[in-house]
């Protein structure tokens, strides 16, 4: 596998574990705009999201538990 297609697979999987876009951007070191483009991937089998802005993919990442954190560490 290329680099890309390894880092692709492991935000998927970060993704769907339920991590935040913003703490798996960190964790990885990539720009968060690179998860949201895996998530956009993810949800194109739902029609609606094709339409959805960041802001609105970040509240539907919320409903489904991405933006919770139980085991978040802060410096």
């Amino acid at each position: 596998m290329s680099v890309m297609s390894d880092l692709h697979a492991e935000v998927q999987m970060m993704l769907e574990q339920g991590h935040a876009p913003w703490a798996i951007a960190q964790t990885l070191e990539i720009p968060v705009s690179w998860v949201y483009e895996v998530f956009e991937q993810m949800t194109e089998d739902m029609p609606e999201a094709a339409e959805m802005s960041e802001e609105e993919i970040d509240k539907m990442a919320e409903y489904y538990g991405y933006g919770i954190e139980a085991n978040c560490e802060f410096d």
